[in-house]
């Protein structure tokens, strides 16, 4: 692919990553957390939409609630992170050995 494709495709994918991000600020999550948990690729933001779509906004519980929520919430963002790096790393690993 071209270098203006592979732009365009990135300022795509940040556009829908910011998206994802402000819709974790608008329950009371971190935007940064999930705007790079969506950032990964096409499927990790819709994996990442699925699940903010899914979790309870944080403006209804009490303040220990929040942070416990908080917490979970980091977690979930960052597995998906990790998850995605480990499973590229896996993929480069295997079309070494074999390719």
């Amino acid at each position: 692919m071209s270098s203006d494709v592979e732009l365009i495709l990135l300022c795509i994918l940040c556009a829908l990553s910011s998206i994802c991000g402000f819709v974790a600020k608008k329950k009371g999550y971190s935007f940064w957390h999930w705007f790079f948990a969506a950032l990964l690729t096409y499927e990790c933001f819709f994996l990442s939409m699925f699940i903010i779509s899914f979790l309870p906004k944080l403006n209804t519980f009490d303040e220990e609630s929040q942070n416990k929520v908080f917490e979970a919430n980091k977690k979930y963002a960052w597995g998906i992170i990790l998850g995605h790096i480990v499973f590229k790393v896996f993929e480069i690993s295997i079309n070494k050995l074999f390719f």
